[in-house]
Parts: C-alpha cells; sequence; structure tokens
C-alpha cells in the first residue's frame, strides 16, 4: 500500500515486515522486543524447504530493515487500513 511505501520503502520486507511488527506493536505494546543490534535481513533468495528457510533466515525475518520498525508507524498503518476497509465496504453498498 501506499503507506507501507512511504513508512518503509524498499526496508519492508517480505516476511517479518516493518509493516507487520510496527502494526502488532501498536496493538500490542507488551509485544515489542528490542531490535538493537539487528541487521537489515537478507533479500527473498528462494528456499528448498523447512531446513533450507532455517539455513537462510535464521530469525525468520525476510528483506526487512528492522530498524524502521515504530509503534507510530504501526499507527499510521492501522488507520489506512480502517480507511481502506471502510472504502471497501461503501464501494460494495453502492454496487448493489
Amino acid at each position: 500500500s501506499q503507506v507501507l511505501q512511504e513508512q518503509f520503502g524498499d526496508g519492508d520486507g517480505e516476511h517479518a515486515t516493518c509493516g507487520e511488527v510496527s502494526l502488532t506493536w501498536f496493538e500490542d505494546p507488551a509485544a515489542r522486543r528490542s531490535v538493537e543490534g539487528l541487521v537489515p535481513a537478507p533479500p527473498f533468495s528462494g528456499i528448498h524447504d523447512a531446513e533450507d528457510y532455517r539455513r537462510r533466515y535464521p530469525d525468520g525475518r525476510i528483506g526487512v530493515d528492522p530498524s524502521r520498525y515504530s509503534k507510530r508507524a504501526g499507527a499510521e498503518v492501522h488507520a489506512a487500513a480502517v480507511d481502506d476497509t471502510v472504502e471497501a465496504l461503501r464501494q460494495l453498498r453502492e454496487s448493489e
């Protein structure tokens, strides 16, 4: 979405994304974990099986820049999702 691109750019990633983690931190502050010392995760390069996945992405993150995680960004992602849902419902009602 536009908000994800504005907030995180290419650092959003593909798994445990900045949007997902930031939204979790917004919705459940107790879920926040320290990202100190975490470096950007490698981009997706294919996987063959679970063992290969664990070897390539030991903490599960794919293509993510954890320095971009934030509760504030999570609030913006949440607001955009609500707005998108309301708009989708409006369009659905108009099409009936």
